[in-house]
């Protein structure tokens, strides 16, 4: 952590969510108190190091002792606390790594996060999250009872799945840590070189050598905990075996990868038909929506004839979604060569998706059957594609309900042309749900036993969620806008609208409240409430790895063109990997195959197989994260 924080000279992106209260005071009434167990309060202490520049430029490292305390809840559900000891001496950064590292400890625990109640509590002004490594493995060892050795430290954030993320200024807080009598310091794997402020690039072993310090590196939470603690976190042998959907899932998968073929085949030759009548001037965006939709396409030909449906059908719906937009761009276009933008409002306003629209599908998710963990994982995803349709639903009607003062700053096509795409997506990610049932439902699994604890999981997450997204504002965005003298909230709408993951970790979020009114309690609505929070759990903390701990430069696009810290990337990737093919054969050691993280891992696999590209590399770090929650969502579930 720092207390100068890292930047990025680009702009960036949707709208601000500020439903955090109002979620907090709906999940609370649902989330009965948990029974408090007796336990005695568990206290560790432990040294978080960071580094700081002061005057005149010199940068020097610290350690500074945090007090972990860890006890039963009481019954009063979920509490987190951070105590310091200056006015606003901890920052969102801190705060967010903490509700993380809550998180993850506690599904390691196997008990949800209401559970407990835990606090950290440093001295001093501190802020960043590259102690949250530290804070999972000293919360989870006083959760599970295990003493942690006193001179041993770490840095390195920690990641929705347990794998570890890389962070800056080590070379200098291995100087703070020799201060403390530390004798070793853990780092994030790939990280063994680091380049300084003045371009020179130091080996972090030879530094620690030099201080008598054993630095090493560490790939995710079980390598540090054992590390720290001398045990190990309870795993199934990994025999190497291929991985694969069940017969009936990958029949569903081609009947879905073959409807949305269908769907482009038919887009794209009503684009080309309305192309002649098109003004010349919005040919561009209409080539691009071309282009877009053939490059999915082939990809997901690609995918297809590698055996790999998993991730075929999604790339398939995604070609499918970008010739849909491009049609009705078209329509729109046409409308206002022929009658301008009055035609053209009539068009649009008949494209725009109705309320029965909307609840025919919600009608569809409320009357699933949850019968098992498989039931209840498939219909989670389910309602959390409802959840980002329903939050892109909720912004474009915010556009409409302000079309005069946005068409004050743009013109009248340009706000139409937004609504157009954000409709287009969301009218196909209801359409989706449909796949995701079809391939998730009526699997063997586990029986849902507690209703009560889906929703404490859920609302753990959801709280953690949303200090992701406000970390998000501080550490990213807000010094972009700084550095670049631009408005926050103009880079925040950007960023929305540039990158996929931000968009759905903040639509997800923000569609909760609203779906909680419309989902009667009992299993669905837990499902309802969890797939959101699942997804924005997942997405959010990615989007902090991306921007904050990989260096990501996106290019004009979005589109990210150039990782800083490619070797850091690899590393987490692998180590994702392995804890997803962990999770997936921890399941089936309990008898059955858990089909949606199955089609995670798989479509990772293939996504990161198939392209060099930073993006899809990302992308397979994304289904990972998911994959793994879900997983391990479903051993914590089935205990």
């Amino acid at each position: 952590m720092s207390s100068s924080q890292h930047s990025i000279i680009w702009p960036l992106p949707i709208r601000s969510c500020r439903l955090l209260a109002a979620l907090a005071l709906l999940l609370g009434a649902l989330a009965s108190a948990a029974q408090a167990q007796g336990r005695p309060a568990q206290s560790r202490q432990v040294w978080p190091l960071f580094y700081a520049e002061a005057q005149g430029g010199k940068q020097f490292g610290e350690a500074r002792p945090m007090q972990v305390r860890v006890e039963d809840s009481g019954g009063q559900g979920v509490r987190l606390g951070f105590f310091e000891s200056e006015f606003f001496g901890t920052g969102s950064q801190w705060r967010a790594a903490g509700w993380m590292a809550a998180v993850v400890a506690a599904l390691e625990s196997r008990e949800p996060l209401a559970h407990w109640r835990i606090s950290y509590d440093v001295p001093g002004l501190i802020d960043g999250p590259s102690a949250g490594m530290l804070m999972t493995v000293s919360t989870l060892s006083a959760m599970l009872g295990h003493q942690m050795r006193p001179d041993v430290s770490m840095t390195g954030t920690i990641n929705p799945d347990g794998s570890i993320g890389p962070v800056s200024g080590i070379y200098h807080k291995l100087a703070g840590a020799k201060a403390k009598g530390l004798k070793k310091i853990l780092i994030p794997a790939g990280l063994g070189q680091e380049e300084q402020k003045d371009g020179s690039v130091k080996d972090l072993g030879q530094r620690g050598r030099e201080l008598g310090l054993e630095v090493k590196e560490v790939n995710d939470l079980e390598g540090a905990y054992q590390e720290f603690t001398g045990r190990s976190l309870s795993q199934v042998p990994d025999d190497g075996r291929a991985l694969a959907m069940p017969a009936r899932a990958q029949e569903a998968l081609a009947l879905s990868y073959a409807r949305w073929e269908a769907k482009l085949k038919d887009a794209l030759e009503r684009m080309r038909q309305s192309a002649a009548q098109v003004p010349a001037q919005f040919h561009p965006k209409l080539d691009l929506a071309w282009k877009n939709a053939q490059t999915m396409a082939t990809r997901a030909a690609q995918a297809k004839q590698a055996g790999n449906l998993c991730l075929a059908m999604p790339l398939m719906f995604l070609a499918a979604v970008s010739a849909d937009t491009g049609t009705h761009l078209s329509y729109l276009y046409v409308a206002q060569a022929r009658g301008g933008d009055q035609d053209m409002m009539r068009v649009f306003k008949g494209y725009l998706i109705k309320q029965d629209f909307l609840d025919s599908f919600l009608r569809k998710l409320n009357g699933q059957k949850i019968k098992n963990l498989n039931d209840l994982m498939a219909v989670s995803e389910g309602y959390a594609y409802y959840n980002a349709a329903l939050g892109t639903i909720l912004t474009t009607q915010e556009m409409l309900n302000n079309l005069k003062q946005l068409t004050q700053k743009a013109p009248l096509i340009q706000v139409v042309e937004a609504i157009t795409i954000y409709e287009a997506l969301a009218r196909n990610m209801f359409h989706f749900v449909d796949d995701l049932l079809l391939m998730g439902m009526g699997h063997p699994g586990r029986s849902v036993k507690d209703t009560q604890t889906l929703v404490e999981w859920a609302r753990g997450m959801h709280l953690a969620a949303g200090a992701n997204l406000g970390y998000i504002d501080k550490a990213i965005i807000e010094p972009a806008a700084q550095e670049a003298h631009a408005d926050a909230e103009a880079l925040k709408l950007k960023l929305l609208s540039q990158d996929y993951q931000y968009q759905q970790a903040n639509l997800c979020y923000r569609a909760v409240p609203v779906l909680l009114k419309r989902v009667e309690p009992g299993p669905n609505q837990a499902a309802a409430v969890l797939g959101g929070a699942i997804s924005s759990f997942a997405l959010s903390g990615l989007v902090v790895a991306k921007y904050y701990c990989l260096g990501a430069q996106p290019d004009s696009t979005g589109r990210v063109s150039a990782i800083k810290r490619p070797q850091a990337l690899k590393a987490m990737l692998e180590s994702s990997r392995r804890r997803l093919r962990q999770t997936i054969l921890t399941v089936q050691y309990q008898g059955y195959d858990p089909i949606m993280p199955m089609f995670h891992y798989l479509a990772g696999e293939g996504s990161n197989a198939q392209s060099q590209d930073p993006n899809d590399v990302i992308t397979s770090l994304a289904e990972y994260w998911s994959g793994s929650t879900m997983g391990r969502l479903m051993l914590n579930l089935s205990n």
